[in-house]
């Protein structure tokens, strides 16, 4: 299955149906695996944002330090 091997470098798409044909659990069922990839991509986004604002760099005791600062709430709002 692809799903099992996705890296999040591309789109994966949801399987096309004519929603004509769908019965009440398929329609639902859909949405709700529309809804978590949204939310899973927007998540993303902001973790992206965050870590390219604190700017994690290796120290060499082999620890991480931060360069950049982000607000406490910047992945809430």
């Amino acid at each position: 299955m692809q799903d099992d091997i996705y890296s999040g470098e591309h789109c994966l798409a949801l399987p096309k149906l004519n929603l004509q044909f769908l019965t009440l659990h398929d329609y639902l069922l859909r949405n709700y695996n529309l809804f978590r990839l949204e939310a899973n991509y927007e998540i993303r986004e902001d973790l992206e944002d965050v870590i390219k604002r604190v700017g994690p760099r290796a120290n060499p005791e082999g620890g991480v330090e931060y360069t950049g600062a982000a607000r406490p709430g910047a992945i809430c709002g």
